[in-house]
């Protein structure tokens, strides 16, 4: 049994903290309940539009991204009006979920006026900043990245990972963000295409995703691992946390095989879901034939299955051309 002088005390530091602390505790502000009820909601839709756009199903996907902009514009709102510090990471963590599949503009335009607007911690406000550099440089708005690191307190790790000086190198119209280092141990960065008319197989991995982490392992410990296959492309999302370095490093090391940012997800066929790791895509004339997801522990039989694959669709295009 708890003795009355410790119960005394306990509530008398609850009643403390309370007076202190109101919003961390049991009475929260009105802004913040309201903030995280809109919350839920994003939470309970954002479920939705994963399982949509895995399934290619566009029109649906259109809509709960709408519906989520919606969603996300309140809590803007909200981090503005209120003085709660966890209101912002709220609208911040919505919109870093909703760029990941619509790198919208009117998303970016939203995040700008939230950073020119809204009370943030001065933590807050360089991560923030930070946060908003990245995205402008995922979204290739490459133009915007000089003014942005005058305007907003860009810290020099991010500026440095992820030049701005790189956009006349790039022609949006190519699928491919490559990098290489160059005889002086320069940063090289160009784009272009794969061939159309050939098998391309495409493996779609994440620099922090473990299954795609596990398979560059085993590709370094078995040169023979995809022997059945002309060429391998790991191919990066857009919203990557990889940066040119990284993709410069991995080309040296991996020399083997091809490495790339996606350089605009809107030149890829629809059916590429950018946002799940590793998926091995089979990829002619821009349209996907097969598609082998996951890499397990032991690869050996996931490896024959993408070699025989392979070798099969070779095949097949080999005799229809004939």
């Amino acid at each position: 049994m708890i003795s009355r002088p410790i119960i005394v005390r306990f509530c008398v530091l609850t009643l403390a903290l309370c007076t202190l602390f109101p919003s961390a505790l049991f009475a929260q502000t009105n802004c913040a309940r309201d903030a995280y009820e809109i919350n839920s909601l994003f939470s309970a839709q954002s479920s939705q539009l994963h399982a949509a756009s895995k399934a290619g199903n566009v029109i649906t996907e259109n809509n709960l991204s709408e519906e989520l902009f919606q969603l996300t514009k309140s809590l803007k709102s909200l981090a503005v009006s209120c003085q709660d510090a966890r209101v912002p990471k709220l609208f911040r963590d919505s919109v870093a979920f909703l760029f990941l599949t619509h790198k919208d503009e009117r998303l970016l335009a939203l995040y700008e006026d939230f950073l020119r607007t809204t009370q943030l911690t001065k933590e807050q406000y360089l991560n923030f900043s930070d946060d908003f550099y990245l995205m402008n440089w995922q979204a290739r708005n490459f133009e915007k990245l000089e003014d942005l690191k005058h305007e907003f307190p860009v810290s020099a790790k991010t500026t440095d990972f992820y030049p701005a000086d790189i956009g006349a190198s790039l022609n949006e119209d190519d699928m491919l963000f490559k990098a290489r280092f160059t005889a002086g141990a320069e940063l090289e960065t160009y784009s272009e295409n794969l061939d159309p008319k050939k098998l391309q197989l495409v493996v779609l991995v994440e620099l922090l995703d473990g299954a795609s982490r596990r398979l560059f392992d085993h590709v370094r410990q078995d040169p023979e691992l995809f022997s059945k296959v002309d060429k391998i492309l790991f191919l990066f999302s857009q919203t990557s946390v990889a940066n040119p370095f990284d993709l410069a490093n991995a080309s040296q090391l991996m020399s083997d095989y091809d490495f790339a940012f996606v350089n605009n997800e809107d030149n890829w066929p629809q059916e590429i879901y950018f946002h799940h790791y590793p998926v091995f895509y089979f990829l002619h004339e821009n349209k996907v034939l097969e598609r082998i997801p996951g890499w397990p522990l032991e690869p050996e039989a996931q490896a024959k299955l993408v070699n025989d694959t392979y070798g099969r669709l070779q095949r097949e295009l080999n005799q229809t051309e004939d």
